[in-house]
C-alpha cells in the first residue's frame, strides 16, 4: 500500500481528515447563527408624533385617499393612420427601367474547365 512506501501517511492523512471535519463543522455552525440572527432581529418602524388641533384634542385622520396624480406624458397616444389600406398592392417605389430592343447574345462555346473529381488527369 502506500503507507508502506512513504512512512507516515497514516497520520497525514489522518489530520487532514480531523482538519476537514472541523471546517465542516465551523462553516455549518455559521450559516445555522446567521439565518438565526436573521430571524431575531427587532423590526424598528418610525411613526410620525400625533398632530394636535387648537382644542388640544387630536386631530382627525385625512378623509378618503388624496387625488391621483397624473403621470407625466399622454397616457394615450394618437395612433397614426394605416399607410395604405388592407388588402390593396403596395405601391411600387420605381418604375421599370426601358428594356433594350435586342437581348445579347451568348457567344461561342469556348473550352470548358475539367471536373478535379471526376479528370483522371488532375488527380
Amino acid at each position: 500500500m502506500l503507507s508502506d512506501l512513504l512512512p507516515g501517511t497514516k497520520d497525514i492523512m489522518k489530520n487532514l481528515r480531523i482538519l476537514l471535519l472541523a471546517t465542516t463543522a465551523l462553516t455549518a455552525t455559521q450559516l445555522a447563527t446567521s439565518a438565526s440572527h436573521a430571524q431575531t432581529a427587532p423590526i424598528v418602524v418610525a411613526q410620525a408624533k400625533e398632530e394636535v388641533g387648537p382644542d388640544g384634542r387630536p386631530k382627525a385622520p385625512p378623509k378618503g385617499a388624496p387625488p391621483p396624480e397624473t403621470p407625466p406624458g399622454n397616457p394615450r397616444p394618437e395612433v397614426p393612420p394605416p399607410l395604405r389600406e388592407p388588402g390593396r398592392p403596395p405601391q411600387p417605389q420605381e418604375l421599370p427601367g426601358k428594356m433594350p430592343d435586342e437581348l445579347p447574345i451568348r457567344g461561342p462555346d469556348g473550352p470548358r474547365t475539367p471536373n478535379p473529381a471526376t479528370d483522371p488527369r488532375t488527380a
